[in-house]
């Protein structure tokens, strides 16, 4: 189980009253309110979306009700350990690597797809529910019904278990996790609240001692404090309780001090607006875990987006267009994939209830044929949807943004992340060219030994390893935020990732193609100290760069390199995208080594280098540049005084003193 973050519990106005609870809506009031479907319903851009969802519904209508036999497992299990990639399903019992056809079978790997089964009849009674409601015909409902009571014989009898196939703490009945579990609920809450009007007194007693209940005691045994999975619980133990009309129930949802929705928001959601575990793919999956109880809570006349709370919310949409990259991504840094706000159908629903225009930006690149944009979807979009970005220190969660039009520098020297943070203070993302010239390798998926060997190593992101060893936990300090004419520039401290060394970055962006760095190093006695750069370059051609083949250590991150080589000198380096890599040790003695690491999977290979030397003070300048950009550096006594010129360009003359930046 990843760690959580336990904050104090600090006293917040209870959201939850005898008052509001008397004055519930009718049903249904959970996904949507019926006059809400019937605005949809008239809406002339939504007649492609409701004609698709009936027709899946008169699909579903006449499938037999056949439940799995047992729950499912850890989608995380389901890749080849040796490459990374996920498995292809070829029967209930035959899962294949797309790589090299290696078949998998057994537990876990059967019980995986049983999972997305389980989520697939969820997804079906809310589908079922929203034809009916949409339609009026019975039979949308009565298969809904069918569905629910399958379930409500079947639930009681699953066996409870965890994604190690025991009982531990945390696991579930339909899944291996609460969250598996909470994930399940929620479309599954939603779609019996479409139809409680059709089912009878008796059913819903029934739904309510033998499936949903006991659902959300499975849930709820399983306490968290501010985390991702407990936006999930909270959302899914908040729709039963408003579904039934359980004011307790609600009020643990919701005013819990420690782990309720408010806290949530008040405590999870950074200054900044980026959730705190630091990683996009969980900042969206946060986002999508608090949606249900938002709306629900919203239809049932709780105050959740407006007044402090529903600014807070705000940030967490706004933050990943304020943090984007000129195109649109974002970085894959700690436990996350490449992310995007683009497209993101969640942007519906926060520009209808915040009208803000920015909200709409990432709506600007949909079809805008989602559920959010059938129930909350506002056309046309404004014009002045987009914003300009500049230059900005992103505190709360510690990056710095250098900027230029279509150019982007990322130096990251801020908190951990939590358990799902990566050791890697100082590393650096950038941007320019159209591409992403320095990368995150971002993760895998967490059931294969890549996942700890390479992805959450010091040594696959771009920074400082000593000793072979990954750095520690720690939270370092931004010290310069500079901009001027043409250039911005940035100077951060690791702080204390490695016992009595000090590491600092500085780096500067040149007009919207350059980006220069200066990293220093003073380690407490003479010591391996290596500068790890992964430039996006092809890895063929890298690696035919001349050196010595040599072994790497058996150790996390250096076991998963590959074409090894060693060399005395590194010669400025230009790849077939016209950009170059250049490295100049400053009265450091520096070898190094040529390789390639992991990328998405074992098969993808990207180049690394890395500048070795035992100096107990290390000073390396390098560069990522367009071809034809010459560079030059020199120390005047702690001064670092560097030459940038290429031909055509203005030629730029940077100096770092200490804690002085300057460009000119």
């Amino acid at each position: 189980m990843l760690p959580v973050i336990v904050f104090s519990a600090t006293q917040e106005v209870k959201l939850v009253t005898e008052a509001r609870m008397a004055q519930l809506p009718a049903h249904p009031r959970l996904l949507a309110t019926q006059e809400e479907l019937e605005a949809a319903r008239r809406k002339p851009e939504n007649k492609a979306f409701l004609e698709s969802l009936l027709a899946r519904a008169a699909e579903l209508a006449k499938n037999p009700v056949v439940l799995p036999e047992r729950g499912g497992q850890w989608p995380h299990w389901y890749a080849c350990k040796k490459h990374g990639s996920r498995l292809r399903t070829e029967s209930a019992t035959r899962h294949v690597c797309p790589v090299d056809g290696e078949i998998y079978t057994g537990w876990p790997y059967d019980d995986v797809p049983l999972l997305a089964q389980h989520n697939d009849w969820a997804a079906a009674i809310r589908d079922l529910g929203l034809a009916f409601r949409l339609s009026g015909e019975p039979r949308f409902a009565k298969k809904a019904r069918e569905i629910l009571l399958a379930y409500a014989e079947k639930y009681p009898g699953y066996a409870y278990h965890d994604k190690d196939g025991k009982t531990g703490t945390g696991g579930a009945k339909v899944g291996p996790q609460t969250l598996d579990e909470a994930v399940w609920l929620i479309p599954m809450v939603q779609g019996a609240d479409l139809v409680w009007d059709t089912l009878s007194a008796p059913e819903r007693e029934t739904l309510k001692t033998n499936l949903f209940y006991p659902a959300a005691d499975v849930i709820r045994q399983h306490k968290m404090g501010v985390h991702n999975i407990q936006c999930w619980k909270n959302s899914a133990v908040g729709l039963v309780a408003l579904l039934f009309g359980d004011k307790a129930l609600l009020a643990e949802a919701i005013d819990d001090p420690v782990r309720g929705l408010q806290r949530q928001l008040t405590e999870g959601i950074t200054d900044d607006g980026l959730w705190y575990e630091g990683a996009w793919s969980y900042h969206f999956y946060t986002m999508s875990a608090l949606a249900p109880l938002m709306e629900a809570g919203y239809h049932a006349g709780l105050p959740l987006y407006s007044g402090p709370l529903g600014a807070r919310y705000k940030k967490l949409y706004l933050a990943p267009i304020g943090m984007a990259l000129p195109s649109g991504q974002l970085p894959a840094f700690n436990d996350s994939n490449a992310a995007t706000a683009m497209s993101n159908p969640l942007y519906e629903t926060a520009f209808l209830r915040f009208a803000d225009p920015k909200l709409a930006h990432p709506l600007t690149t949909s079809p805008r044929k989602t559920l959010p944009a059938f129930l909350a979807g506002i056309p046309p979009l404004p014009t002045n949807a987009n914003q300009a970005l500049g230059t900005e220190d992103f505190s709360a969660s510690g990056y710095a943004y250098l900027r230029a039009p279509g150019a982007t520098l990322i130096l990251k020297y801020g908190p951990h992340g939590g358990g799902h943070g990566h050791p890697d203070k100082l590393n650096t993302v950038f941007f320019a060219g159209g591409k992403i010239l320095l990368d995150d390798p971002g993760t895998s998926v967490y059931g294969i030994p890549a996942h700890l060997g390479w992805y959450k190593t010091t040594l696959a992101h771009n920074t400082f390893i000593q000793n072979e060893t990954n750095q520690k936990p720690a939270t370092g300090k931004l010290l310069v935020l500079k901009t001027g004419d043409g250039w911005a520039a940035a100077l951060a401290d690791a702080g204390p990732v490695y016992e009595g060394t000090r590491l600092q970055r500085a780096a500067f962006l040149l007009g919207s193609d350059t980006a220069v760095f200066i990293d220093t190093a003073d380690q407490k006695a003479p010591s391996l100290l290596e500068l790890a750069i992964h430039p996006s370059f092809e890895p063929k051609a890298w690696l035919a760069q001349p050196g010595t083949p040599q072994s790497v250590a058996s150790k996390p991150g250096y076991s998963y390199l590959q074409g090894s080589k060693q060399a005395t000198s590194f010669s400025p380096y230009t790849d077939a995208s016209g950009f170059a890599l250049a490295l100049i040790p400053l009265a450091t003695p520096t070898q190094y080594v040529i390789a390639t690491g992991m990328g998405k999977s074992s098969e993808d290979r990207i180049p690394i280098l890395l500048a070795r030397t035992e100096a107990q003070k290390a000073r390396w300048v390098w560069a990522i540049a367009p071809q034809g950009t010459k560079i030059t550096a020199r120390t005047d006594g702690d001064t670092v005084l560097i030459e940038v010129s290429a031909p055509g360009k203005k030629a730029w003359q940077l100096r770092v003193a200490n804690a002085e930046l300057s460009a000119k």
